[in-house]
């Protein structure tokens, strides 16, 4: 009887491990949005930080040289704003927007400027396309923090381009990554100003986990210089290095049309530049850590007297 038993128990297991998987088996997938998709009238708080250390270094025969326009220098920027959207594109593009800044501080090696504090800024087209203006009376900012706003706010802010081409076309599982090619990013990036390497340049994203209505994802970011600027049309070619290498935790609402978002990013660049006559050893290290939460009390913008 046992064997009998045996006999017939084994054709039904391997049946069983031949047969295909049932649909209730397979991972559950997600439809992945990680740009943020604008309606006009919605208001967010944004709160902030950045930290900087640049060095660089040059060297003659092997020996450190003391230079005009070389050295070590530290920068960093905390802030907290109200944010409304105006105007908005019929694909969720803020195409005009108001910011309020509650709390600013921007510091560079021993000046500290706090002068957006209290401020409201208008910022009006779409990105690669932005202008930036101080809408609150008498107000007047430095040339470094009008530099500073265009940079994350204006021309110089390039995140729906790259958040975009991170979405994947397809539903993905927890655990599940995916690739986005060097020439892709290349386009989204490129400023003008940096020369960009596709080469070099990519990025891996992968989804870590959903919790409830939030999503994480990580992401590996490798950007190539094809060479080190220093004035128009002149570019020093790498002798070793010219990539910045970048780590980030993401994490967002599930849904497309959340508000809420957070980002953790740690980057690291080193590259060593050839000038002939010298080198150019640079080094640069920053992290940065944005929130956005969805609501807020934006104050009205003061009338001129």
């Amino acid at each position: 009887m046992k064997v009998r038993s045996l006999a017939l128990a084994l054709p039904l297991a391997l049946a069983a491990l031949a047969a295909p998987a049932r649909a209730d088996d397979a991972p559950k997938t997600y439809k992945i949005v990680m740009r943020t998709r604008w309606t006009a009238g919605a208001v967010v708080t944004l709160a902030a930080t950045e930290h900087k250390v640049q060095n660089i270094v040059k060297v003659v025969e092997a020996k450190p040289v003391e230079a005009e326009g070389f050295g070590k220098s530290e920068e960093s920027s905390t802030y907290e704003a109200i944010m409304k959207c105006v105007e908005a594109t019929a694909d969720g593009h803020a195409s005009k927007s108001i910011i309020y800044f509650k709390a600013f501080e921007h510091k560079k090696d021993a000046s500290v400027d706090t002068s957006l504090t209290g401020v409201h800024v208008e910022i009006t087209g779409v990105e690669g396309s932005r202008t930036v203006k101080v809408v609150t009376p008498g107000k007047e900012l430095s040339a470094e923090t009008v530099a500073w706003l265009e940079q994350r706010f204006g021309n110089g802010a390039k995140g729906d381009k790259f958040l975009a081409l991170l979405e994947p076309k397809e539903s993905q599982a927890v655990g599940a990554s995916w690739n986005v090619s060097g020439s892709d990013l290349v386009k989204a990036m490129d400023d003008g100003q940096v020369p960009l390497d596709a080469t070099g340049t990519k990025a891996e994203v992968q989804l870590v986990g959903v919790e409830g209505d939030e999503v994480e994802f990580k992401v590996a970011l490798d950007v190539a210089l094809k060479g080190l600027p220093i004035g128009p049309g002149n570019v020093l070619a790498w002798k070793d290095g010219g990539k910045a290498v970048s780590k980030v935790k993401f994490a967002r609402g599930l849904a497309a049309e959340s508000l809420e978002f957070g980002v953790e990013k740690e980057e690291d660049f080193d590259g060593i530049a050839d000038a002939k006559e010298f080198e150019v050893h640079m080094a640069i290290k920053g992290a940065e850590s944005v929130r956005m939460a969805k609501g807020g009390d934006m104050p009205e913008v003061a009338k001129a007297k």
